[in-house]
């Protein structure tokens, strides 16, 4: 379950929280699952966009939000809980995944990284 989210996470954050900052946030835990953790200065990503996200979240402007985890370039960089939820609940993510899926894969059509074309062909090999 932690890695799902993680990976939902870095999509969605990673693309707005660029920058060096000098502020820290606390490290996530060290934990025997196979996740190296990292600084947010050390991948260049900005603590005080993170910070505003966990103050927002904290103070009810986003919600039913009970964690963010942010891995870049392999490594866990952010881990958070919100609303009583701990590391071990289960989350039910369908739902975000397909709409993450989407936007990602536009991006990434947008970004000449996979051609529609091909997509659609083995998307639907009958029809054409």
């Amino acid at each position: 379950m932690r890695l799902s989210l993680k990976i939902i996470s870095v999509l969605i954050l990673t693309s707005f929280c660029f920058a060096q900052d000098s502020k820290n946030t606390s490290l996530p835990a060290t934990l025997n699952d196979g996740w190296q953790i990292e600084s947010l200065k050390s991948v260049r990503l900005s603590a005080d966009s993170l910070l505003k996200m966990d103050a927002d979240i904290s103070s009810g402007v986003f919600k039913k939000i009970s964690s963010v985890l942010i891995a870049r370039n392999g490594k866990l960089v952010f881990e958070k809980y919100f609303n009583g939820a701990q590391e071990t609940d289960l989350r039910d993510t369908r739902s975000a995944t397909k709409t993450i899926t989407s936007i990602l894969i536009g991006i990434a059509i947008d970004r000449k990284i996979i051609a529609a074309k091909l997509l659609i062909k083995k998307g639907l090999p009958s029809i054409l």
